[in-house]
């Protein structure tokens, strides 16, 4: 009897352990993931790195290029507008009405109050076909005349009216054709000048005004402008054309005197 009770409580006891008794199974490890390679940048070819260069440095002016650019610099700060005198040459025959005037200019804005012409201008004038609307003057015409042509740079136009008592109806305007009148301004001569190869000739005191000669290559021949230092223009401009030497003049020239009510006819 002893000998079963005994077995049975050894039984029970078995069970027990073997129920606290757990398998542990062990998870397999994972591996750590190999590194990615890095894509390797192509390698420049000699002649490509050659190529890529650093910026150059600044060109150094010389001290001619510097005294140019003192003199003509800083122009539309300095020159609001700007009156002179103004006569076609004489013999240059490819001007299809010539003519002298007091030119005014202030922005796209030109007046020209004729002047009366010189014997040789005169002579041509005659010449010219009654058709035409041509220039008065009191001794060679007697219908409707001029004596004052506005222009308009940016509009291209032009018209002409007589501003004199003698004017049989002033203030009559006349529709004209701005390519006979438009002429070349001491400004439009400075901007025509390459910088890069203009060169001051001589620097001289002509009237009481600092006047430096700058020539640069022209079509036929090297192109002098006279300009004053103070203005930025030229008073003078030395030129050859069809293989003649030209010489244009604008005479008393003045700066900054020119008003908005000069220009009474609006185009």
């Amino acid at each position: 009897m002893k000998l079963w009770i005994c077995l049975v409580v050894f039984g029970i006891a078995l069970a027990g352990c073997v129920q606290e008794t757990q398998v542990v199974i062990p998870q397999a490890q994972q591996r750590p993931a190999a590194p990615q390679e890095q894509p390797v940048p192509a390698a420049v070819p000699e002649e490509q790195q050659q190529d890529v260069q650093q910026p150059l440095p600044p060109i150094e002016k010389s001290a001619e290029q510097k005294k140019i650019e003192k003199i003509l610099g800083d122009f539309e700060n300095r020159v609001k507008s700007y009156r002179y005198v103004y006569r076609d040459p004489r013999d240059d025959h490819s001007i299809r009405l010539p003519f002298a005037g007091e030119f005014s200019v202030k922005g796209n804005r030109i007046k020209i109050v004729l002047l009366a012409p010189d014997a040789d201008m005169s002579a041509r004038l005659a010449n010219i076909g009654s058709s035409d609307t041509v220039v008065y003057r009191k001794q060679l015409y007697d219908e409707d005349y001029f004596d004052v042509v506005y222009l308009n740079t940016a509009t291209k136009k032009a018209v002409g009216v007589c501003m004199s008592q003698l004017c049989p109806e002033p203030g009559k305007q006349i529709p004209l054709k701005y390519e006979y009148y438009i002429r070349k301004t001491p400004r439009d001569w400075v901007l025509e000048m390459p910088l890069d190869k203009a060169k001051i000739a001589e620097d001289k005191m002509i009237m009481d005004k600092q006047i430096a000669i700058m020539e640069y290559p022209g079509e036929e021949d090297s192109v002098r402008l006279w300009i004053e230092h103070y203005s930025g223009l030229p008073i003078q401009v030395d030129y050859t054309k069809d293989g003649a030497e030209r010489k244009i003049l604008f005479e008393q020239l003045t700066i900054n005197q020119v008003r908005d009510s000069d220009f009474e006819i609006g185009i």
